[in-house]
């Protein structure tokens, strides 16, 4: 397994040649959030990371039971 976290809040409409560029490469001997850092901004870190946003949820009342008639103990 091979995680992809994210270690802060993306800004949005990052300009073109961010999105399309590799980042420079890792120095040796970086802290693990450095590491996870670099992997997310790579394009192939990138792919993964968007393919979160594709889990698939159910509605809010698509769970739910439809109301059946319950039996009272009085018979009501």
């Amino acid at each position: 397994m091979d995680p992809h976290i994210a270690v802060k809040r993306e800004v949005h409409h990052t300009p073109p040649l961010e999105r399309f560029t590799e980042p420079m490469p890792l120095a040796e001997g970086s802290s693990p959030t450095e590491r996870m850092s670099h992997k997310l901004q790579t394009r192939a870190g990138r792919a993964v990371y968007a393919l979160r946003t594709m889990v698939m949820q159910k509605s809010a009342g698509a769970g739910r039971t439809p109301h059946l008639p319950t039996a009272s103990p009085t018979g009501c």
